[in-house]
């Protein structure tokens, strides 16, 4: 399998993932719609947001399992049904499970697996395939901008969710299935070097290390900077 179609179907999944970045076009429709109070309407992003970051802790063990390309699809059919179901939401609680539980779900189950794959692809470039990646999410909201705003002048805020919803869910489990592992025993996997093998922490040891504190903390107020300026832009 040619390794860049696998980089070809973590792109398309993570720009999409990346819409979530563009939530902030939906606050001033959902307030004029339903009359909800702005900060109420932030609480959505916010459950969004926390659910995929806890999701994708358990998301990263089962495609260990039973490969990205599975829990890639079994996520892009979650964010697809939560945004779908979203289009119908008449109260705030609705909207938090709809589209911050369901859809966020979603996007927990399919983030890792780009990532890992990719990373397993190019084991000689880990760091660049790791950006190149990561960088789909972050041109999400980019992209994604001007076409949820079309959407939302032209049909309205819950049938845009309805029309999102249907795009994400066909677009994501078409990239997922451009994902697979490589073969055990192919060059480009096994071509790490014994040291990168030997240097390999577990999770408990992980968590022993003060380095691991260090950067979730740098992680943690860089996210919550940012994450604040896309939800009440």
């Amino acid at each position: 399998m040619n390794r860049w179609l696998v980089v070809l179907g973590a792109i398309l999944i993570q720009i999409n993932l990346g819409a979530v970045y563009a939530w902030s076009l939906f606050n001033q429709p959902l307030m004029d719609k339903f009359g909800w109070a702005k900060e109420d309407i932030v609480v959505t992003f916010s459950i969004t947001i926390a659910v995929f970051a806890l999701t994708t802790i358990f998301a990263g063990r089962l495609q260990d399992r039973i490969g990205p390309k599975w829990v890639a699809t079994i996520g892009g059919i979650l964010l697809g049904v939560g945004l779908i179901l979203s289009s119908q939401a008449t109260t705030l609680f609705q909207l938090y499970f709809f589209y911050g539980v369901v859809g966020g779900i979603g996007i927990g189950m399919t983030y890792v697996c780009p990532l890992s794959a990719c990373v397993k692809w190019f084991p000689d470039k880990r760091g660049f395939i790791s950006g190149v990646a990561v960088a789909g999410f972050g041109l999400g909201g980019l992209i994604y901008k001007p076409v949820i705003g079309y959407l939302i002048d032209t049909f309205g805020v819950s049938t845009s969710f309805f029309y999102l919803g249907i795009l994400y869910f066909v677009l994501v489990v078409a990239g997922a299935q451009l994902l697979k592992n490589p073969p055990n025993d192919d060059t480009t996997s096994s071509s790490t070097t014994t040291s990168e093998k030997t240097n390999d922490f577990s999770p408990v040891q992980m968590l022993k290390t003060y380095q691991f504190y260090l950067l979730w903390t740098m992680f943690l107020f860089g996210s919550v900077s940012g994450f604040l300026l896309s939800a009440l832009q």
